[in-house]
């Protein structure tokens, strides 16, 4: 599939955000799990994430209009 190509590419952080993420975890435990201060350095990198992925998948998840999963 082209998330499991395109999650290859990612740095192990993302990845491990981004599993974390699809496995319900909040902004806020992912944040302390990974040694990040906030969860909004979480939110950026989701962000970064989806928009990144938007355009390597030619879809439209709703990054650019700010919807954050």
């Amino acid at each position: 599939a082209a998330s499991d190509v395109y999650k290859r590419q990612l740095s192990e952080t993302d990845r491990k955000i981004l599993t974390m993420r699809m496995n319900d975890v909040t902004l806020e435990k992912i944040a302390e799990e990974l040694g990040f201060k906030t969860h909004s350095a979480i939110h950026k990198r989701i962000r970064k994430i989806g928009l990144a992925y938007e355009k390597f998948s030619g879809e439209d998840l709703g990054f650019s209009n700010k919807k954050i999963i």
